[in-house]
């Protein structure tokens, strides 16, 4: 089933995206690594603790946050997420941490198309605020 069959044929129960999930992306073209813990309550709260590893062989940087924000699904299956707010954020790099800061005042909003849900597997695809091919794969913690 195409990823687009995949929307239109399915009326998703929100019930089966509520509870704790453990992520990871990997974005292979700026080397970086994204794992997280997130857990999404049925009151359309949304929390993410996230361990962020990039850079090459120079130099890696070690950053970890935490965010909250309200999520909720819309008629295209999309996970809507709006009100981000980073509650934390600790880096090996203070210019990348500011720039973190920065970006999640500019874009308190996301989106992430649901490519696949069970009650065990979740695989999302990033469409906003900036698109991101590779997805990230989530299995029921």
């Amino acid at each position: 089933m195409s990823i687009q069959s995949f929307a239109k044929q399915t009326e998703i129960d929100t019930s089966l995206i509520a509870g704790e999930w453990m992520c990871t992306q990997e974005i292979k073209n700026n080397n970086v690594f994204i794992q997280s813990t997130d857990q999404y309550y049925e009151n359309g709260t949304y929390f993410s603790d996230s361990k962020i590893q990039f850079g090459n062989d120079v130099k890696t940087i070690h950053t970890q946050m935490k965010t909250k924000s309200a999520w909720a699904l819309d008629e295209h299956q999309t996970l809507i997420f709006t009100k981000t707010k980073l509650l934390k954020v600790d880096s090996d790099d203070k210019t990348y941490e500011k720039a973190l800061e920065k970006e999640y005042e500019q874009f308190p909003n996301a989106q992430a198309k649901i490519l696949e849900l069970s009650k065990k597997k979740m695989r999302l695809e990033v469409v906003k605020p900036f698109k991101v091919l590779e997805p990230i794969e989530c299995t029921r913690k």
